[in-house]
């Protein structure tokens, strides 16, 4: 073969028969499947088929999670989420979900090329959200990955537009009896950080007011143009859900009139419990904002509206005056670009071990010691942090010790989180080595009768009974103290 001659490699799938469907061709993917268009040839039913790539395959849970969606998608049977039609095993043993197929374009792609929506607009658009997420939380389903790029804007021939809901693969079924239900595991966080409850954050029982949340952080973002919580990390955003105050909507967006700001506010709200108590509730107010400006909520906008506003400083100019025309077809699920964060393949799972971590990280201003030099706290290299994985995983292992400068460098990279001020902190003499064993010791006989302490954290014990036993300087000791001080109010608190 010369060198200039080219090896052409052929999709084994393409033109495969699987079951009553044909594949056409590939058309996207994402960080677990491929989606390729295909059809029904006797009726010519265009479809998607989503398969699982070969490393993905191979994980059970991937494989649960995709069959997840079809059974949580089938159990809600509602026009504003996609349909599922039937899954099953490729020749070489990958299994497929045969889906329909759309036409239009995500959430996230048209914020993208469009810019902020009119305020009338955004209202409609997430009054039409609530419709089949409602439908949802009525079959018992918590979607756990609400976003704009599992919102898809679906544009018929003659121009109306309607939502659809995309990806149940972390949908959470079954409701206890006070409405909430217990996350998968509570060793690994699954979701998006930049649209995931301080709850959900804290792998702890999650709730329809949890999809309120994701919904309130889509209102402020699809206002604002902005994304009310951000950081250099992942985990910086997770925290921040769990610890900061979300900026005033109509700081970013003065136009927005003060019921719709108060409504978005509540939906952010970090406990559970002040929320909306449901997506009912959510739609009642947006339409009863609807009624009172005059122009009652429709189902569906057409692109020959006004839907687009000015851009506020410091957001995505828009780039069209009215929504866009049909674009060309697109995938079911295509691969997420996501806002804000561009995770791979649109999930993003960080082990609760991590986010322990940087709960326990000390912060800017604080008198920790009397005056003199401070000596940073010297953790083991095995609690370094490493970079967030893209899917669910198991809290990463210890890895190699490197140099204690390296350990010690990585820690002071990180983004510090906001506390109390020094002031509010009473002041104390630090603890002796004896002392801090000592406590040490009580919360492990605490953590040990605590029914739902995630294991990664009760480890962090063992870590801090070894710092104690290294601490030789009471800066050590008190920087330590702290340190235990966040993980009781974090783990043990009542």
């Amino acid at each position: 073969m010369s060198a200039g001659e080219r090896i052409q490699v052929v999709d084994p799938l393409l033109g495969l028969l699987l079951g009553d469907y044909q594949v056409l061709e590939f058309i996207g993917e994402g960080g677990m499947g491929v989606v390729y268009r295909g059809i029904q040839p006797v009726v010519k039913k265009r479809v998607a088929i989503k398969v699982l790539k070969p490393a993905a395959a191979a994980d059970a849970t991937a494989v649960q999670k995709l069959l997840a969606e079809a059974v949580a998608v089938n159990a809600i049977g509602h026009r504003g989420i996609i349909d599922i039609f039937t899954h099953g095993q490729l020749p070489d043993g990958r299994p497929y979900i045969v889906m329909e197929f759309l036409e239009g374009q995500p959430l996230d792609h048209w914020l993208t090329d469009n810019g902020l929506p009119s305020i009338q607009a955004a209202t409609e658009m997430l009054a039409q959200i609530c419709a089949p997420l409602a439908a949802a939380h009525r079959s018992a389903v918590i979607h756990r990955d609400l976003k704009p790029s599992n919102i898809f804007l679906c544009q018929q021939p003659d121009g109306e537009r309607f939502v659809k809901l995309l990806d149940f693969g972390l949908a959470k079924r079954g409701l206890g009896v006070d409405g909430k239900t217990s996350q998968t595991s509570q060793t690994e966080v699954a979701g998006t950080p930049d649209y995931m409850a301080p709850e959900q954050a804290r792998a702890l029982d999650v709730s329809p007011r949890t999809d309120i949340y994701a919904l309130g952080v889509i209102a402020f973002e699809m206002f604002t143009g902005k994304l009310p919580f951000h950081g250099q990390t992942p985990m910086d955003v997770m925290i921040a859900h769990v610890r900061q105050t979300p900026p005033r909507v109509r700081d970013l967006c003065p136009d927005l009139p003060q019921p719709l700001e108060s409504l978005v506010m509540s939906m952010l709200e970090k406990s559970p419990e002040k929320r909306p108590q449901s997506v009912e509730e959510v739609r009642e107010r947006l339409e009863a904002f609807a009624s009172e400006q005059g122009s009652p909520l429709r189902r569906a906008s057409r692109p020959d509206q006004p839907a687009v506003r000015p851009t506020p400083p410091g957001a995505s100019p828009p780039t069209e005056e009215a929504l866009p025309p049909p674009p060309e077809e697109a995938p079911a699920a295509p691969a997420s670009s996501g806002s804000g964060w561009k995770w791979a393949g649109g999930l993003a799972a960080v082990a609760t071990v991590l986010l322990a971590v940087l709960l326990l990280l000390p912060q800017p201003g604080e008198v920790l010691e009397p005056p003199g030099p401070a000596t940073p706290i010297q953790l083991p290299a095995s609690m370094k942090l490493a970079p967030a994985p893209v899917a669910p995983v198991e809290a990463a292992a210890p890895v190699e010790p490197d140099a204690e400068a390296d350990a010690e460098e990585e820690l002071d990279d990180l983004a510090p989180l906001p506390t109390m001020s020094a002031k509010a902190r009473p002041v104390r003499e630090p603890p002796t080595a004896q002392a801090l064993t000592a406590r040490l010791g009580r919360l492990e006989a605490r953590a040990a009768k605590h029914p739902n302490l995630d294991p990664s954290a009760i480890g962090f014990l063992s870590r801090f009974r070894i710092e104690a036993t290294a601490a030789d300087t009471t800066a050590r000791r008190a920087k330590l103290a702290r340190a235990i001080d966040e993980w009781e109010r974090s783990f043990l608190a009542k």
